[in-house]
């Protein structure tokens, strides 16, 4: 069997250039050798970059399109400005993020749709990415296989009380930036978290069951990073 324990998630791998990134400008500031201000005015560029990733996003459909495409174009305009190339304000731009949030709930109440209404498969990976928003998903997969999470400015909550593993062992990627995350799994799950906090912290509240009849009980493996939010881990 394959050691998906050892795989890098794309999520974890952006947090972890961003948090390189954000030493190195303020390290270089320090020594006088640049000046932090002046970069961090171009930072409607992580609207951009978030966009582009949600659009980019294997399986991007619906409100999750939408949404990319929106904090695209707002980054892209929000850039423009800084730059000078166009005359826009915080205040003129603003109501475009409450665009943002009303058409992702119009197209989640379209496209989101319970395994029980309309016949399909049940999840068995969890592959999400949360941008100035939050977001509640549930699996009920008995082959349940891990996946990866992402959140920036937000926050979810992952129920997997009614979900199996069928291969003893599932890796869930897991990326909290200024935002966080709730996951619930079965009392009969033993779970090894390895998230590296970073001005955050991780809750791990699970009961760790013992194997029974020497056999070990199924195991979640959750990775990841956490900068300025935290995580919490439950039955």
């Amino acid at each position: 069997m394959d050691d998906r324990r050892h795989q890098i998630s794309k999520p974890s791998l952006v947090a972890s250039l961003l948090i390189v990134t954000l030493g190195v400008i303020l390290l270089l500031d320090r020594m006088e050798m640049i000046e932090a201000g002046r970069i961090f005015r171009h930072w409607p560029l992580l609207l951009v970059l978030a966009g582009a990733s949600r659009l980019l996003q294997r399986g991007c459909q619906g409100g999750a399109r939408t949404c990319g495409g929106i904090l695209l174009l707002a980054g892209v305009l929000l850039e423009l400005s800084t730059i000078g190339a166009l005359h826009l304000h915080w205040d003129t731009i603003w109501p475009l993020f409450i665009i943002v949030a009303g058409l992702s709930l119009l197209f989640h109440a379209f496209y989101d749709r319970r395994p029980a209404e309309d016949g399909a498969r049940p999840l068995t990976r969890v592959n999400h990415w949360v941008v100035f928003g939050g977001g509640k998903f549930q699996s009920n997969a008995a082959d349940f296989t891990g996946g990866d999470l992402f959140s920036l400015f937000g926050g979810y909550e992952i129920d997997l009380r009614d979900a199996g593993i069928q291969q003893q062992e599932a890796v869930l990627n897991v990326t909290a930036i200024f935002g966080g995350a709730e996951i619930r799994v079965p009392p009969r799950w033993d779970v090894v978290a390895s998230v590296m906090p970073l001005f955050g912290g991780v809750d791990d509240k699970t009961s760790h069951p013992k194997p029974e009849a020497g056999r070990e009980p199924p195991r979640l493996f959750i990775k990841g990073t956490t900068v300025f939010g935290g995580i919490e881990i439950k039955n």
